[in-house]
Formats: C-alpha cells, structure tokens, sequence
C-alpha cells in the first residue's frame, strides 16, 4: 500500500493514558467499483440502543480529495423502518459540502453541516478538501438531540464545525411520539443497508470503500462535546494524529463505556461496547476488506497518497 511521508510522531503523552495507535480496514479504495465490502453490526432484540432522543458518536477516517465525488459517500449509517440517520462526507455542487449527519424520526430530519467560517478547514470545497481529505488521519465528534437545538455539534480534530442546522430542525408539531432511535436494528460502516431492517448493500453509488475507517465510539447518550476535558477523552492533540486510544472497550482515554465500541483486531471488527450485537460483513461482487496494522492506522502518524 503506498504511503506519504509520515508526520512527526509524537512521543509525550499524559500519564496513564494509553496511546497506542489503531488498526483500520478499507475495501478496494475505488469509489466506482461495485467489488466492495464492509462491516455491519446487526442491533438484536434485547441489544438496541435505549435512548430514542440523542445520539453521541465518534469516529476515525483517512481519505483523498480525488476519492471524494459528487454524491453524498456514506460513512456511518443508523437505519430502521422510517428512522435512523447517518453522517457522510461529500464535494457536490451546492453550498453543502465537506462533512454532515442526520438524525431522523420518521417526521422531523434534523441535518447538521460543517464547513463552519472561520474553522480550519474555512467555509469552502477547497479548503475542506485540501485540510481534511489530505491522506491524514481526522477525528470526528458528532452530537445530537431530538429536543435541544443547543445540542447538535460536528467537531473535526477537536474544533467546532458545526455552520447550520436544516430548516424545521426545531422541535414542532410533528415530532410527537414518532421517535425510532430505540429500535435501530443496523450500524454499518461506509454503506447504506439494502432497506432499512434487513442490512446488505443498498444504494452503491453512495457507498465510499475508498475510505480508511478507525474506531468508532457509538453512544445513545448525549456527550459534550462543547467541554474540552470530554473531547481530550477521545482527542488530544498533543498525541500522534490526535489520537486517545480506547483500549479494549473504549474508556482507556478516560470516557465512559459506549453502547458500540467498535474496532479492529488482527483480523476482523470487534465490539467492546456495553451492547453485544452481532458483526457481519456485507458484500457487492468480489469485495473484501483489508485490515491496516498499527504502523498505518490512527494515531501512527501514517499518511496515504
């Protein structure tokens, strides 16, 4: 695989604070190929999320400007009948670009963008393509909450990005009891299930295999991601990457055990969240996934070109 020149790696680090750098797993790194595969954590009956208001998640990623294309390529996806949500990163042709998440009840879609004014990454394409899709790797937090605008976060390596909430993101009329966070039967990593109950591979055109996936940390709580010492959970950026290592069940770096704590082994995705769902992979064509080592994972301070 081939490699960039690797950043400085950091050799201080707070202590009692693990810092050993992740495993990550890509498909074929083509985003036209229809021979693609990745991981989904089926939710079983009695192992679903229980809050059906908020959501908390965050998760590693390394891509390219020249794999990033005109559609919305998945990342992270939630999905059940009429509900559920996601977070993707995307390089269209209007004014929403860079990175987004959604959280939806079967009414009321609450969508929250990045490419915030005055960020590192600026408030144009070029700039979140150039600072964030550069082969490095990036941390994202995301935050967000049915009832309370106030709420509802996207953080890039530590730093709000959050630039807006959709029109009829408040709460009204039409939230009512519809709420379905509660009963999310799939998470799946860089593609949208078949349907909404039944997992596999949906839509291709919007599944992104190019993409470098870490660790993610799932919760159905709500983290405030507003405070810095939350944050320094999860990212410091004093460490190589920015990267906390979470240990085997995400709460080496100081924050609580997630719902899904998923991450790679030596070979294939594990969970050490407080729920036990049960990990697939889903495949299109020939595809099959290639795990990284740690020498090129999150926090390493490995890069791609």
């Amino acid at each position: 695989m081939p490699l960039g020149i690797a950043r400085s790696v950091l050799t201080t680090a707070p202590a009692g604070v693990a810092t050993t750098a992740a495993r990550a797993f890509f498909s074929d790194r083509s985003m036209s190929s229809t021979d693609v595969s990745t991981y989904q954590a089926e939710m079983t009956s009695g192992n679903r999320f229980a809050n059906s208001n908020i959501i908390s998640y965050v998760y590693w990623i390394r891509a390219l400007d020249a794999e990033i294309g005109t559609n919305n390529y998945r990342l992270i996806t939630y999905n059940i009948a009429n509900g559920g949500g996601g977070c993707w990163i995307t390089d269209n042709s209007g004014t929403n670009y860079g990175l987004g998440f959604n959280l939806y009840n079967g009414s009321l879609n609450i969508v929250v963008f990045s490419m915030k004014t005055g960020s590192t990454y600026g408030d144009t394409r070029s700039a979140f393509n150039t600072g964030f899709c550069d082969g490095n790797w990036h941390c994202v937090m995301v935050r967000c909450d049915y009832t309370n605008g106030a709420k509802r976060h996207l953080y890039l390596d530590g730093e709000d990005h959050s630039s807006n909430n959709t029109p009829g993101s408040a709460v009204d009329a039409r939230t009512g009891t519809n709420t379905k966070l509660n009963d999310v039967r799939y998470v799946s990593l860089r593609v949208l299930a078949a349907n909404d109950i039944t997992g596999g591979y949906g839509n291709l055109n919007q599944d992104l295999p190019a993409a470098d996936t870490g660790p993610i940390w799932f919760y159905d709580s709500d983290l405030d991601w507003t405070d810095a010492t939350t944050r320094g959970y999860y990212y410091d950026a004093s460490y190589t990457d920015g990267y906390v290592d979470g240990g085997t069940d995400g709460t080496a770096g100081g924050g609580s055990q997630p719902e899904l704590y998923l991450y790679h082994s030596a070979s294939t995705l594990v969970n050490g969240g407080s729920l036990s769902p049960t990990i697939a992979t889903a495949t299109a064509g020939t595809g099959t996934i290639t795990i990284l080592t740690t020498a090129d994972g999150p926090g390493s301070g490995s890069t791609r070109t």
